[in-house]
């Protein structure tokens, strides 16, 4: 029997479904048995968190998260923001002949970076600032300290969801254990460019799920959703949490070099490690920040 040409399309689309719902079923069964075995006296339970050590461009790469709801709450956000290291300009700098060296701070590299000076000047006559973040990464197996200043949540909060929108209002500095500077800078969303760059995305609350994919590739009585209408800068929310809820999150990037920060990939000099991307994850519980970001850092190629 001929097969018409439109059900091939949604067979091959369907696959990447099903791999997706695989997936999803695993992490679901894992939570499951998780909160089985065990209760932790504690508001959220982070159960997965996997990502690509190293992002390598044309190349497909998958990200998955879990968490646990432990206690009630009215409202819960689950924030993804996404970071690329920058080769700054001269124009870009305060003091363009500012040298580093291993007795310099992060807070150094911030302090001279012209973006974010006039963006502090700003908000302070608003009587604002943004959320500080002092964390320790490893860089090729070394812990280092990474300093954020991140704007986008409070100008959110203030302005809405569209003033935040693929504004790069994320910010942050690592000086090595060498000396070498690191500053990187980054939006609120899920990956950069998610339209062109995210093949496929899954949410879902308990048994409630979403799945979405590019919008090219919905077709009528899929009951797919298109990517266009997938949250809006990566921020998901809930309300009404109860005990024991359960969250998860996966999505497919193709890191196709026309589609990323300039500079995604190139060869570090000797001295320097190889730093490419930074995926934080911040979790909100009625407005308040949940202990402190996580930050997934992953190298480049």
């Amino acid at each position: 029997m001929e097969v018409p040409e439109e059900w091939g399309v949604a067979l091959k689309i369907d696959k990447r479904i099903v791999g997706l719902a695989l997936v999803s079923v695993i992490l679901s069964t894992l939570i499951m048995v998780t909160i089985a075995r065990e209760r932790i006296d504690q508001p959220v339970e982070i159960l997965k968190n996997d990502h690509p050590d190293i992002l390598e461009q044309s190349r497909k790469a998958t990200f998955s998260f879990a968490m646990v709801a432990r206690k009630k709450c009215e409202n819960l956000q689950i924030r993804f923001s996404i970071l690329s290291l920058k080769a700054l300009k001269f124009n870009e700098m305060i003091d363009p002949k500012r040298e580093y060296n291993t007795s310099s701070k992060a807070e150094d590299v911030l302090d001279n970076i012209v973006k974010l000076g006039w963006l502090r000047n700003e908000t302070s006559l608003l009587g604002i600032g943004p959320e500080v973040f002092d964390l320790t990464v490893n860089l090729e197996g070394v812990p280092n300290r990474m300093l954020i200043h991140d704007y986008s949540s409070i100008i959110d909060s203030l302005s809405g969801r569209e003033a935040i929108l693929g504004a790069p209002l994320t910010y942050a500095a690592i000086i090595d254990e060498n000396g070498e500077e690191y500053y990187l800078e980054g939006i609120s969303d899920i990956f950069f460019n998610p339209l062109e760059n995210v093949i496929s995305l899954s949410t879902s609350h308990n048994a409630e799920e979403q799945n979405y994919l590019p919008d090219d590739q919905i077709w009528e009585g899929s009951n797919r959703v298109p990517l266009s209408e997938a949250p809006e800068g990566g921020i998901l929310t809930y309300s009404d949490v109860e005990k024991d809820d359960t969250f998860t999150v996966i999505f497919t990037v193709e890191a196709d070099r026309a589609n990323l920060p300039e500079g995604f990939g190139s060869s570090p000099s000797p001295d320097r490690k190889q730093v490419g991307l930074a995926q934080m994850i911040s979790i909100y519980l009625d407005g308040a920040l949940y202990d402190e970001p996580i930050m997934n850092m992953i190298k480049a190629k």
